[in-house]
């Protein structure tokens, strides 16, 4: 595991092949074929498509560390393995309840065990995000609300 990244460059192809390699690790595991594209952004954020086509911004890829990065892929594939796939919106966007991000957060907490990471991955990635300054407070209420339910699954 690599040290929280320190440089902020915005270098898209530097997190584009970042991006790439976690997803390659994740998904050999997941057996899927999701492809992921980095959007050049700097707020923190992650979503999925039901094509297959997992988005994170650069902003989040450079700020966190491979597993946070692991986790914030095994939670968008996860996302895709829950979907019912007949939504062209992205998860993110079509007012996600909590229910089923608790889902894709279950799911991927079993992907990461399968690839040896600890779910407490998945929780740093989403405190980061919690405390980003740009974080509105019911996005920190759902964010708070999964990091409790993380806590307490095994």
């Amino acid at each position: 595991m690599t040290d929280r990244a320190v440089v902020l460059s915005g270098d898209i192809s530097a997190d584009e092949s970042r991006a790439k390699l976690a997803l390659a690790r994740v998904n050999e595991f997941a057996k899927g074929s999701a492809v992921i594209v980095v959007d050049p952004s700097d707020q923190p954020a992650a979503w999925s498509w039901s094509d297959g086509t997992i988005c994170i911004t650069g902003g989040f890829v450079r700020r966190i560390d491979d597993a946070e990065l692991r986790a914030v892929i095994a939670h968008e594939l996860a996302h895709l393995r829950v979907a019912d796939g007949e939504h062209s919106t992205p998860h993110a966007f079509r007012g996600t309840s909590l229910a089923v991000e608790e889902d894709a957060d279950a799911v991927a907490v079993r992907l990461l065990k399968s690839i040896g990471l600890a779910k407490d991955s998945l929780i740093r990635s989403l405190k980061f995000v919690r405390d980003w300054p740009q974080t509105t407070c019911d996005v920190k209420d759902m964010l708070n609300a999964r990091i409790d339910f993380l806590s307490r699954i095994e």
